[in-house]
């Protein structure tokens, strides 16, 4: 599994050459969360020290490579949906929504169970979040090792329980606060409304709305939905219940 396959326009059709006969689970989430979450990921891992709004200018502005625009490009989900939908038949998707995953993961496990045939009783529920919510300590040393790639030399060399007993000395400063105008700036202009909540017979409505995205990604979000029926979306581009 990879987050990259749902951005990557290619990859729906590289897998059906492969397999065409795969099973695809596409897990989607809010696409201003999903940034957001991103972003204080790569705060943790030292890819980035900079400010919110300074990552944001940098995507738009053409300053890092596409395969390192990592706000943007994975949040507009709608063309991504699409893309596979158009490839595999439906019977071979389990569409799933982050924040329902989080609900109920009983009920996404089942899901998911169905869709591969298999006994939903086999799943082990007692695991638990990896990805804990703190920053790094010492910001600026995390970043440098990031760069030189001695923090994954280091990873790879030292033994499992000694990184475990470092964890919580080297992760455990709160995340940064993120001023409200720079979340504003992921909102629509920056972000095609997110199709997370599309489920099962939905999907010609799905492409018909990312089909009119190239023309109306830059309007507000309600107009980007006005290609639907009434009622199909909520003013965040979500299918409504």
């Amino acid at each position: 599994a990879s987050t990259s396959y749902l951005a990557c326009p290619e990859a729906p059709a590289l897998i059906h050459t492969a397999c065409p006969t795969a099973k695809v689970i596409l897990l989607t989430r809010d696409p201003v969360e999903r940034a957001l979450s991103h972003y204080h990921l790569a705060r943790r891992t030292g890819r980035t020290t900079a400010p919110l709004h300074a990552e944001l200018s940098d995507e738009l502005n053409g300053r890092v490579p596409l395969s390192a625009r990592y706000l943007l490009r994975p949040s507009r989900q709608a063309d991504a949906l699409a893309r596979y939908t158009e490839t595999f038949p439906e019977n071979q998707i389990c569409l799933l929504r982050f924040e329902d995953m989080i609900a109920d993961p009983q009920g996404a496990l089942c899901k998911i169970a169905q869709l591969l045939e298999i006994d939903p009783d086999g799943f082990d529920l007692s695991a638990q979040a990896r990805n804990a919510s703190t920053a790094p300590r010492l910001p600026a040393l995390n970043a440098a090792l990031y760069r030189t790639g001695l923090k994954t030399a280091l990873r790879a060399a030292l033994p499992h329980g000694f990184k475990q007993r470092l964890k919580p000395l080297w992760f455990g400063a709160p995340l940064a606060t993120i001023p409200k105008a720079d979340t504003a700036a992921l909102l629509p202009g920056r972000l095609m409304p997110s199709f997370s909540a599309m489920g099962k017979g939905r999907t010609q409505a799905a492409r018909r709305c990312a089909s009119c995205m190239h023309r109306c990604c830059s309007a507000p979000i309600p107009s980007c939905c006005a290609c639907l029926a009434p009622g199909r979306l909520s003013c965040r581009g979500s299918f409504t219940r």
